[in-house]
């Protein structure tokens, strides 16, 4: 069984629930690294930029956006929707 802990994000992202090791929405979505990559070239903003405003390293966004890193955390999730100025919904499948 899976260990399960709600989080109230605080920007306004919702109720997400973390199932051990992957991140889900109630739904069962998962991430997507095309949708961070579009969204990230929808700004017309660089890795090294994304980077910058996140706190996430630009190899860890790289291979996320590659689909290397496939669960990325909660945390990391949350900082680049924040840097990318969407809700975390929109990063994920």
């Amino acid at each position: 069984m899976f260990l399960r802990k709600w989080i109230d994000c605080s920007i306004g992202l919702g109720y997400y629930s973390i199932c051990a090791k992957r991140l889900r929405t109630e739904g069962g979505e998962r991430m997507n690294g095309q949708k961070l990559r579009d969204m990230r070239k929808a700004r017309e903003k660089t890795l090294r930029q994304v980077s910058i405003e996140s706190g996430v390293t630009e190899s860890q966004i790289r291979n996320i956006e590659m689909g290397i890193t496939k669960n990325p955390s909660v945390d990391t999730l949350l900082s680049l929707a924040k840097a990318l100025n969407c809700e975390i919904t929109d990063l994920l499948d």
